[in-house]
């Protein structure tokens, strides 16, 4: 990368111009780890747990260990 800007401005990059590409390069990453988290999300929310509301006993409620007091 780094290379390919030096070749394109036919001189050896400034510390100035190096790190621009390196910010540009690692600001294209991030954004497209964002992207794939987001859909990640998006589907472990539409794979989430979703009780059936038509049940009238809950065989995952919680329960109290010690019972009531």
């Amino acid at each position: 990368l780094l290379d390919r800007a030096r070749i394109a401005h036919g001189r050896p990059l400034s510390n100035s111009e190096a790190n621009h590409v390196k910010k540009e390069y690692i600001d294209k990453l991030m954004a497209q780890r964002e992207a794939t988290a987001k859909k990640a999300r998006q589907v472990k929310k539409q794979q989430a747990y979703k009780p059936d509301e038509n049940s009238t006993f809950s065989w995952s409620a919680t329960t109290q260990t010690r019972g009531r007091r």
